[in-house]
Order: C-alpha cells, then sequence, then structure tokens
C-alpha cells in the first residue's frame, strides 16, 4: 500500500439527505440482473455501496455481502434498510480484510470517481482481498464521444470514462483476465444524463426512479450497446507472483 495514505483516499461524494436514500433505481435493477449469478452462494465485498441501494435486492438471495464505503451518512442508512448486509466504513485503498477473504469484489460506477491514475493501487488491493479464481465485477462508462460529452460530471468534476483495452491492460498487470465484457446503454441514456444532474440538485428527484423513465432505460439496456462497461474478470494471479 502507498506509504501516506491521505493521497489515496477516495473524496467523499456530496450527500443529499432526501435524495440518497436505499430505493434501487433503473440502474440498480439492471446491475442487479445482470450479475446475481456471480453472487449467488459466494462471499462478496461491494466496494462503494453508499445507501446501499443495490444491496437492498438481496433480501432473499443466498449470499453474503459487505458492504463498504466511506460516508457515514450514507453507511447509516445502508445499515438501518438491510439487516441481512454487515456494513463498514472503509477506504477502498486500505481495505480492513484479511488476505483472499471474498470470492466475488464488485465496484459498480465507482471506478471513475477515485483518484486520477490511481486504478493500478485499486485493483492491486481487489487482488489482494479476492481469493484465487474469484470474479472482480466493475460496471464503469466507456470512453465515447456522446458520452464524453453528455455527462456533465465528465467535463466538470472530471468523471472518467474509460477505454476497454487500457482497462484491460490495467487490470491483467494486476493479475486479472478478462471473463465477460458487455457493453450496455446507449443515445437515450447519454441524452438522459444532464435532465438527471438538473433534477437531482434542483429538486432533489432522482430521475431514474421514475416508471417512465425506468421502461425507456431498461429497454435500452436489455440489447447490446456502447455508453457503460460490465465487465467481470477473474483474478488468476496474486500480487506477489
Amino acid at each position: 500500500m502507498p506509504k501516506d495514505n491521505k493521497k489515496r483516499i477516495i473524496h467523499e461524494l456530496n450527500f443529499l439527505k432526501s435524495f440518497d436514500e436505499p430505493t434501487p433505481d433503473v440502474f440498480h435493477k439492471i446491475i442487479y440482473k445482470l450479475i446475481k449469478p456471480y453472487f449467488e452462494g459466494k462471499k462478496v465485498l461491494n466496494i462503494g455501496c453508499w445507501t446501499a441501494s443495490f444491496e437492498t435486492q438481496f433480501k432473499d438471495d443466498d449470499c453474503q455481502i459487505t458492504g463498504v464505503d466511506i460516508s457515514l451518512a450514507a453507511l447509516k442508512i445502508a445499515k438501518e434498510a438491510n439487516p441481512h448486509c454487515t456494513f463498514g466504513a472503509a477506504d477502498a485503498f486500505c481495505l480492513p480484510f484479511e488476505d483472499n477473504s471474498f470470492d466475488v469484489v464488485s465496484l459498480f460506477m465507482v471506478l471513475e470517481h477515485i483518484p486520477k491514475n490511481t486504478e493500478p493501487q485499486l485493483f492491486k488491493e481487489v487482488n489482494r482481498v479476492l481469493k484465487i479464481g474469484g470474479s472482480f465485477i466493475i460496471t464503469t462508462p466507456r470512453s465515447e464521444l456522446m458520452g464524453n460529452i453528455f455527462d456533465v460530471a465528465h467535463w466538470l468534476v472530471g468523471h472518467r470514462h474509460y477505454n476497454v483495452e487500457n482497462l484491460r491492460q490495467m487490470l491483467a498487470d494486476k493479475g486479472f483476465e478478462f471473463e465477460k465484457l458487455m457493453l450496455k446503454g446507449g443515445v437515450l441514456t447519454n441524452l438522459s444524463i444532464p435532465f438527471f444532474y438538473l433534477s437531482k440538485y434542483l429538486f432533489k428527484i432522482n430521475l431514474y426512479k421514475k416508471p417512465f423513465i425506468e421502461k425507456i432505460i431498461t429497454r435500452e439496456y436489455e440489447k447490446d450497446g456502447f455508453r457503460d462497461i460490465f465487465l467481470v474478470c477473474k483474478k488468476i494471479k496474486g500480487n506477489e507472483e
């Protein structure tokens, strides 16, 4: 781990009390359907769980989920809504778990928020806590022209988008290989992003929890797309090898 952990801490996102609650939005539901088979019967670590809107969907599933985040406000809500899971405050670059502790580690729309150029350090730490042969599941925005233009956070606060081959190389360098790659989402999702931010910060309304929007986005994500990367990797070697 880096000696100066202060430089590696993920900056806490802005918590909006009336906006951030544990009801899943359309993207939580989409991710749940895509990755549920990888969680069944497994010991899972979800990094960057926030208010655990994703975990809420696993109340009746056979898996053991631990969620970590750095926001104490978000974790308070996560714990109250999800007694079937375990939660704790933790920096992703210094996870408070033993080596080879988990069957699955997930990173849902978190990678783009960590400090720039720290991906290798994060992947190294994930490798440490994940068992050999275990699954590392990542969702993150793909670098493509339309998404780069319409994602307001991309050009305002450096919300990063990723090239698939660059991501493949970074992961390979830390002991992972691609097992399954899906590209999802497209034009309608990209067009919705500015409206999402407007509704969030002006009205504290989550546009992606509205039935009409949910229906449109769900239909788009049922097909192959180009906006978001859904990636399942396998740990094939440890950091020491």
